[in-house]
């Protein structure tokens, strides 16, 4: 298994340079607006091999013939320097979440099932996208790029979905940091202790990129935003990088939109000034970009609109801190944490008359302050980003809000490390690797130090870290694989691995997708289901009486008809008279439901 984490590590790094080499084919002239571009073309190509494997031979010819033109040299040195770090958050991450297998149990959880099996399900079908854990749904293609790119990758022999997302797209993080930092900064900043510390808050926190795996391909999208504000563009190239910046957002992380559109209209008036006449081409470029991305919204995923509601995170701040007084806890300090940090930041940009830096911090704690229900981390992350990539080049502006720079760095990076759940331990192992290779890459007396000191903890990850409680069992493994062996593919399995509560042995259990089987109801927390209450009461309902044996399947509401229906059940329980047992071992037993 150690050897397969290292490949799919080393596959994030060969895919961050397969996207920035194919951007800089593209844009040959504008290198940091590179990744962009290169994220599209190759979440296109993904594309069109998944809706036809023949398609790769138009596909990867294209590929090729831009990467022939890449001239990626600059970028390689921060590349070499940060490969250690790159490699040792894939290898700690990738054990830490490695999938179950026929011997072996799985910590694995929530979401990071939910994009493993979604991958698996687009190379099943991508037009429709289908959502295998609630029948007659159909998944979302909004942030679908880790979907797409490993839907693709599984005509690979020896592609796994689930590494891929543990080991892969965190490699490719910091692989994707090191080349946009070779190829948007013209010297090495000062004072790189201080923006590797602040850096490591781009994530939320180190399992972040295992539970939402866009985010690995959405934090280096603030190096073409970036880019555009210092160096600025001709009109025809702002209207052609917004469109690709938006589809690229679509595909990635949607909340990163508030930070691009706060960011890019700050950026435009502080470069150009605001006059009416002249701002009319870009408030219509704006208001086309934006009305197809509401109404891809509104007819793919307008269900996420009723989860959000009000919050006030000082308040929870508060409580965190007051909870300190009866019992330590980390994570209820983090809050805290995250509001002082964000505070001192925003004041910061401020002082330094960084306006749109400002504007777009502003715009990030308006979020994860006010809003609750989906998480607005991206825009502190690509808030972050952009604010460590303009003080590197901004030596006097850095030396002048130090002290306010390292408060905020101090206590962002602790609420990285206290937010995350693998424990203090395994989290502080994780943010050490991050800071290790964010250091590495800035180059400077430090980087040398900072790479050996990240290839040690990489060596020691599978030794040191705390893998946590079990939560997929070999026997989980076996009765979905058996599903899979034995189910036809038109088939259509009912499980008791479901009911009313968002937790990883109902509404968030996904690991059933991973048979590539339409299963009744299973995972439903990213299903218009999880606002649906109503609906998914009488599904509910009707799972329990079909697995009890008082209801044919037949007579079940369902969207279409299915060659044959199944049913996955705890092997301690009697099955009803009508289910023939095809396999058993000791967690699960699957039948066929006789007529």
């Amino acid at each position: 298994m150690l050897g397969a984490i290292l490949l799919h590590a080393a596959l994030g790094v060969v895919l961050a340079l397969l996207v920035w080499s194919v951007g800089l084919g593209i844009v040959p002239r504008r290198p940091p607006i590179a990744y962009a571009v290169g994220l599209l073309a190759v979440a296109a190509a993904a594309l069109a091999i998944l809706i036809s494997p023949w398609l790769a031979l138009v596909a990867l010819p294209l590929l090729g013939v831009a990467l022939a033109r890449a001239r990626p040299g600059p970028a390689f040195t921060p590349l070499a320097r940060a490969l250690p770090a790159a490699l040792g958050l894939g290898i700690a991450l990738g054990f830490l979440l490695r999938p179950p297998s026929a011997t072996h149990d799985s910590n694995a959880y929530g979401d990071f099932l939910y994009y493993a099996q979604k991958a698996l399900a687009a190379r099943e079908s991508i037009a429709p996208l289908r959502d295998y854990l609630v029948e007659g749904q159909r998944s979302t293609y909004v942030e679908a790029a880790p979907a797409l790119l490993g839907g693709a990758l599984t005509h690979v022999p020896g592609f796994d979905a689930f590494l891929f997302g543990a080991a892969s797209l965190p490699a490719f993080l910091v692989a994707a940091l090191a080349v946009g930092v070779g190829l948007t900064l013209r010297r090495v900043p000062r004072d790189t202790w201080l923006l590797a510390l602040l850096g490591i808050t781009c994530i939320a926190y180190p399992t972040w990129l295992t539970e939402s795996a866009p985010v690995a391909l959405a934090v280096p999208l603030a190096f073409p935003l970036y880019t555009l504000w210092r160096d600025g563009a001709r009109r025809s190239e702002w209207i052609v990088f917004a469109i690709v910046l938006a589809i690229d957002v679509v595909l990635t992380k949607g909340f990163a939109a508030v930070t691009i559109a706060v960011f890019g209209t700050a950026a435009l008036v502080d470069r150009y000034g605001f006059r009416a006449r002249r701002a009319l081409p870009w408030i219509a470029v704006a208001a086309a970009v934006a009305a197809a991305a509401v109404a891809l919204f509104l007819l793919t995923s307008s269900w996420l609109a009723d989860v959000l509601h009000a919050k006030f995170l000082p308040a929870d701040a508060v409580r965190g801190l007051n909870h300190q007084l009866t019992t330590r806890d980390t994570q209820s300090l983090a809050p805290a944490l995250l509001v002082v940090g964000e505070a001192l930041l925003l004041a910061a940009l401020a002082r330094a008359r960084a306006w749109p830096f400002a504007a777009a911090a502003a715009a990030g704690i308006a979020g994860t302050w006010l809003v609750g229900g989906h998480g607005f981390d991206i825009t502190i992350g690509l808030t972050v980003l952009l604010a460590v990539l303009f003080f590197a080049e901004e030596p006097e502006s850095l030396a002048r809000q130090r002290p306010l720079l390292a408060g905020a760095a101090v206590t962002l990076a602790l609420s990285a490390w206290f937010r995350d759940i693998s424990g203090v331990r395994t989290a502080f192992f994780l943010v050490a690797l991050l800071g290790l290779g964010l250091l590495a890459m800035f180059g400077g007396r430090s980087a040398r130090v900072a790479g050996v000191a990240a290839l040690a903890l990489a060596v020691a990850a599978p030794f040191a870290l705390e893998r946590g409680q079990t939560t997929l069992y070999a026997e989980d493994y076996r009765i979905w694989n058996a599903v899979e062996q034995l189910v036809p593919r038109d088939g259509l399995v009912f499980t008791s691995e479901t009911g009313p509560q968002v937790t990883g042995t109902q509404g968030w259990n996904y690991y059933p997708g991973v048979a590539r089987r339409h299963v009744y109801l299973a995972g439903w927390s990213n299903s218009s289901l999880l606002v649906r209450r109503d609906e998914l009461r009488r599904r509910l309902a009707l799972n329990r009486r079909v697995l009890a044996g008082s209801l044919d399947p037949r007579a079940v509401p369902l969207s279409r008809t299915y060659d044959g229906y199944f049913a996955v059940l705890p092997a301690r329980e009697r099955a009803p008279v009508p289910f023939r047992r095809l396999y058993r071992n000791g967690r699960w037993a699957l039948y066929r439901i006789e007529s």
